[in-house]
């Protein structure tokens, strides 16, 4: 392929002044009905006794779905990383308290709007128990919600009451759904 020759033909010129045994090159190839393929040539170079390159000796591949997949994954692993921008934007800029916590009830994250809300800031909660939040007598209702989540059942506007950091009792309506791993 024209845009590839010069470095190519750069890389086997400085592996053949260095004192490397071995190559790796990639290039590009265009067949005569206009397909273009990758190709992995890895060679050993052989040389005499004061060290100068007598030959080459390798193998051609064709890596083309190699390489296609892998520039499909770093597509999709691109994708997916805007993705999560978006809905991390999402969650920093919400009005309202967007906790995740783990299956033992463990804070995960905390986002602006619950250090608002809850008077905790993240270095505060993240890592202790979401009991923290819900007043003693109340506390049965996490074992609920964890076996609900545990079987991926979501829960959504549970009307209940949770504490601040100050121990102000505030009326709150919890949405809960489960992340799912692959």
């Amino acid at each position: 392929h024209p845009e590839d020759r010069d470095r190519v033909q750069s890389q086997l010129d400085e592996a053949l002044a260095s004192d490397a045994d071995q190559i790796v090159l990639e290039y590009r190839v265009i067949l005569p009905d206009e397909r273009v393929l990758w190709i992995q040539s890895r060679g050993s170079i052989s040389r005499d006794a004061t060290g100068e390159p007598r030959s080459v000796l390798g193998i051609s591949m064709d890596v083309t779905q190699s390489r296609d997949a892998e520039n499909a994954l770093r597509r999709t692993e691109q994708e997916a990383a805007k993705r999560n921008n978006e809905i991390a934007a999402i969650v920093q800029s919400s009005d309202d308290a967007i906790v995740s916590k783990d299956l033992t009830g463990r804070i995960k994250s905390w986002n602006p709007a619950a250090t608002r809300i809850f008077g905790y800031s993240p270095e505060e909660i993240i890592g202790k128990s979401i009991l923290l939040l819900i007043p003693e007598e109340l506390r049965s209702e996490e074992t609920v919600i964890l076996e609900k989540i545990r079987s991926g059942e979501t829960i959504d506007h549970f009307e209940t009451i949770r504490v601040t950091k100050g121990g102000e009792r505030i009326n709150v309506s919890l949405s809960i759904s489960p992340v799912r791993d692959e």
